[in-house]
């Protein structure tokens, strides 16, 4: 099976994804697998699991080159972007791909593994991803129309992985 990993995001940037206006999801720290599915868990209030998002593609760069090549997308403002990274020389960003909401959103008590909501991220393992695979919608919810948003595209996956700073 494809790699997974669960990230804590604020429901409004949540919704972002979700209602496609995010196609990028910035990171201070990107894992050193691949990952193929981003699994988000949304931080309070909501504090469940409410969909699945496909990952496209992953880039490391300088701040100013990461957001122009991906503020399009962004779906939160320059300024947000520069607290977000405040201190940092680098960015780190997902290009998200389809979309796949929750039916009903999963308490992380329903996965067999980890109870806690990651700081950063973890790996989800094939049996967590079979239970949460079984609750996501068959549809994405957001098609991917915004395909070459951003120009991220044409980088390699493994070759960011390289530059990563942790």
């Amino acid at each position: 099976m494809s790699c997974a990993a669960l990230i804590s995001i604020h429901p409004e940037h949540a919704r972002s994804i979700i209602s496609g206006e995010k196609v990028f999801e910035y990171r201070k720290v990107l894992p050193k697998r691949d990952i193929s599915f981003l699994v988000l868990y949304c931080t309070a209030p909501v504090k469940k699991i409410t969909a699945v998002v496909e990952v496209k593609g992953r880039l490391v760069d300088c701040l100013a080159g990461i957001w122009n090549k991906t503020s399009r997308g962004s779906g939160i403002s320059h300024s947000s972007y520069l607290d977000y990274y405040s201190g940092k020389q680098n960015a780190s960003v997902f290009e998200l791909g389809e979309v796949y909401q929750m039916e009903n959103p999963m308490d992380l008590s329903d996965l067999p593994g980890r109870k806690t909501s990651p700081q950063s991220f973890y790996y989800l393992d094939d049996e967590d991803m079979e239970i949460i695979s079984k609750r996501k919608r068959i549809r994405p919810t957001v098609a991917s129309f915004m395909d070459s948003v951003g120009g991220i595209h044409s980088v390699e996956k493994s070759a960011s992985s390289d530059h990563v700073n942790h």
